[in-house]
């Protein structure tokens, strides 16, 4: 029988798969902060670690940084963008960015913010609808986008769109996109109306006797059943 393994040779075997993972570079995606588990404080859902939740699109209290992994900052007088001495900081006071690529939050220590984007895991991921990167679906103000335009699939902030050497008046419903001069309009608006869908026919009009199942009128794809020939 072989001899049973002691607690130092297992520790030996296990230091020794480490280092070789280490010089050889790769390390699995699930071992990367920024893709690690994440369960949303509002619906309890379990998912990858994003910056907002992929069912009911709440903020976590407590995020993890996408780089260095922590839920707490503790360096008092470290590399901090925003420096709080004297105190710990948690939930969004930790929080310097958030990616572009894997749409996790980013500490606000200078390394991290200095570092994630270059070394991201998801920086050479596709849409598994639309088979698009990132960069693909066009560039975006990165504020808040408050108009879209349509034809360019950008949003832009109202700064942007009241740019100098562009005449707005107060009456004006429509701003022009600093890209190709298309009117745009306000994000919001988009999420409330349905003008590419099927429209309600104008020529229709209700009736008691109409219905889904019988009636004076049933219409198939522009013409009525009186039209038909026998």
């Amino acid at each position: 029988m072989p001899k049973k393994k002691t607690g130092q040779r297992k520790k030996a075997e296990k230091q020794r798969e480490l280092q070789k993972k280490i010089r050889s570079g790769e390390r699995s995606l699930a071992e990367h902060p920024c893709n690690g588990q994440m369960e949303c404080d509002q619906c309890l859902r379990d998912q990858r670690s994003r910056a907002f939740c992929y069912f009911c699109s709440a903020i976590s209290k407590l995020p993890v940084c996408a780089q260095c992994g922590k839920q707490k900052c503790m360096s008092k007088t470290g590399d901090c963008v925003v420096k709080h001495v004297g105190k710990f900081t948690t939930g969004l006071g930790m929080v310097g960015a958030i990616c572009d690529f894997c749409e996790a939050f980013v500490c606000h220590a200078r390394k991290c913010l200095t570092t994630h984007a270059c070394s991201c895991p998801l920086r050479n991921a596709e849409c598994i609808e639309c088979k698009r990167g990132v960069w693909d679906h066009g560039m975006s103000c990165n504020r808040l986008g408050t108009y879209t335009c349509m034809r360019c699939k950008i949003c832009f902030c109202e700064e942007h769109v009241r740019r100098k050497g562009v005449a707005v008046t107060s009456k004006a419903k429509e701003l022009p996109c600093p890209k190709c001069n298309y009117p745009t309009k306000e994000t919001k608006d988009y999420t409330r109306r349905h003008e590419y869908g099927r429209q309600h026919r104008p020529d229709y009009e209700e009736d008691e006797d109409d219905s889904y199942s019988g009636g004076r009128q049933m219409w198939s794809y522009g013409r009525s059943f009186a039209d038909m020939p026998s």
